[in-house]
């Protein structure tokens, strides 16, 4: 029995001719139309009813979150918190400096600090608080003399400032 089994892939359709498990021909179209010009040709000379449509699986949420690399950090109630701020101090300014820096090119109004011990809660910061955010970070930063960091923090600023 042949079969027609077409893919979508990276915004080609691949398109493969089957008899049981070898491949008669393969063939690529670059729109739907073209796609259904190459179906509709090998359906009227081999005869085939059987056409699979495989789709590229859609990515969930959660995939696009573990792609944004949103540390998690421990949480069991606000002191543990308070706790892990006060002995992480710099992480947590880097982690600040970065996100803000993501949202900036990203033209984001919130960004997502962390998650809260990986519940799926956020603790998460408007672009309304980020000057607030950078000058804070960028008094660690000088208290450290973390000088290239400071500098990021000051440039960082001047952005959020023109827009």
């Amino acid at each position: 029995m042949i079969k027609i089994v077409s893919k979508k892939i990276d915004n080609k359709f691949v398109l493969e001719l089957i008899d049981d498990k070898s491949v008669l021909d393969t063939k690529i179209a670059t729109d739907i139309a073209k796609r259904d010009s190459i179906i509709t040709d090998w359906t009227d000379v081999y005869q085939v009813t059987d056409i699979q449509y495989t789709l590229p699986p859609k990515k969930n949420k959660k995939d696009k979150e573990e792609q944004e690399n949103i540390p998690s950090i421990p949480y069991a109630d606000e002191m543990q918190l308070e706790d892990y701020f006060d002995t992480n101090d710099m992480t947590v300014f880097d982690r600040i400096l970065s996100a803000i820096d993501a949202g900036i090119a990203g033209n984001k109004k919130k960004i997502k600090l962390f998650e809260l011990s990986r519940t799926g809660v956020y603790l998460t910061a408007s672009k309304k608080d980020w000057i607030k955010g950078l000058n804070i970070a960028y008094q660690a930063y000088l208290k450290h003399e973390s000088f290239e960091k400071c500098t990021k923090c000051l440039e960082l600023i001047e952005v959020l400032k023109l827009k």
